[in-house]
């Protein structure tokens, strides 16, 4: 089981959907509503849900130099570089418009597992 490190958290946002049963750990952005789940590769995040969150609840979210959990998408690589599928979970980036969560610490076996990142957004992989 992979342990975090949230000491950099965002806080003051509001979850724009229920989370309490899917979407903890993975990736996100901050919309007009509140906290929502990106879709895709080329979708800007701002972070990674850490809590489960009903509408209009706060959200924890793991920011820039935290170790996040984050529920992969597939297998990924340790050491690669980690982007979003449509589903917000982690991915290996690529392409080079894939915007950057951060870099995987850990490799997953395959979707669902939960593993390590470190938590960047550095832009686009290009």
């Amino acid at each position: 089981m992979a342990t975090d490190n949230i000491r950099n958290g965002i806080t003051g946002i509001v979850s724009s959907a229920d989370y309490t049963t899917t979407g903890q750990f993975r990736i996100g952005f901050v919309g007009a509503s509140g906290w929502e789940t990106v879709t895709g590769p080329t979708v800007r995040p701002d972070g990674v849900l850490a809590g489960c969150p009903n509408t209009g609840d706060p959200a924890k979210v793991y920011g820039v130099g935290d170790v996040a959990i984050v529920e992969a998408g597939a297998a990924t690589t340790k050491g690669a570089l980690c982007t979003a599928d449509a589903s917000g979970r982690g991915v290996d980036t690529s392409a080079g418009t894939d915007e950057i969560v951060g870099r995987f610490l850990e490799a997953a076996s395959g979707a669902g597992a939960q593993v390590r990142v470190y938590v960047t957004l550095s832009g686009t992989a290009a």
